[in-house]
């Protein structure tokens, strides 16, 4: 559920810039908002890097699976 109020969110917020940045919003005001961008940017990235570090932990914690070897029992006719 919070991931989903921060996709909201970070979308709102860019709908908001650009109807502002539309109304010609003075200077000073656009160099909040590119900094907001920048800071919600940075946010999805501790999103990704925590499931990133989630899905690494996870597989480290499972034993490894050898590959199977399976036998069809046909074979292959190789010629030059």
């Amino acid at each position: 559920m919070k991931r989903d109020v921060i996709m909201k969110l970070l979308e709102a917020g860019g709908a908001i810039h650009e109807a502002l940045a539309e109304a010609c919003a003075p200077m000073e005001a656009n160099r909040h908002f590119r900094a907001s961008r920048a800071e919600a940017l940075k946010g999805l990235r501790s999103l990704l890097d925590a499931e990133i570090g989630r899905l690494e932990s996870r597989a480290a914690a499972k034993p490894q699976e050898k590959a199977s070897k399976r036998s069809v029992g046909r074979t292959i006719d190789i010629t030059e």
